[in-house]
C-alpha cells in the first residue's frame, strides 16, 4: 500500500470517528431521555411516551447501522417488528422488554 492509500485510509478513519463522537452527543441525549421517561412510567404519562421513543430510538440505531455501513462496506440488517399506532399496556410492557429494544438501549447507551 502507497503513503498516499494509507493516508487516505487513516483520514477516512479519522473522519469516521469525527462523525461518531458528535453522534455520541446526540446518543447522550437517547439516555437522558430514556432516563426521564422511565420514573414517569408509575405515572400514565410514560406509558405514552414510550411508541415515540421506540420510533425515534429505532431510527438513530438504523443511522448507526448506515453509517458504519458506509465506513466498513457491510450491509447491517434492520430486524424490528412494526410499531403499531394503538397499543395496549401489555403491548408496551411486550416492547419494552424486547430484544431489540434491549439490544438498541444497550447501544444507545454505550455509544454515549
Amino acid at each position: 500500500m502507497s503513503p498516499s492509500e494509507q493516508a487516505a485510509k487513516w483520514w477516512r478513519a479519522c473522519r469516521f470517528l469525527m462523525v461518531e463522537g458528535a453522534a455520541a452527543l446526540v446518543s447522550f441525549v437517547f439516555v437522558f431521555g430514556a432516563l426521564i421517561i422511565a420514573p414517569l412510567l408509575i405515572l400514565f404519562v410514560g406509558w405514552l411516551l414510550v411508541p415515540g421513543y421506540v420510533r425515534v430510538l429505532r431510527f438513530w440505531a438504523g443511522e448507526a447501522r448506515r453509517r458504519t455501513g458506509r465506513y466498513t462496506g457491510v450491509v447491517i440488517p434492520e430486524r424490528y417488528p412494526p410499531v403499531e399506532d394503538h397499543l395496549g399496556f401489555s403491548d408496551l410492557r411486550t416492547m419494552l422488554w424486547s430484544p431489540p429494544f434491549r439490544r438498541d438501549v444497550a447501544w444507545v447507551t454505550g455509544h454515549a
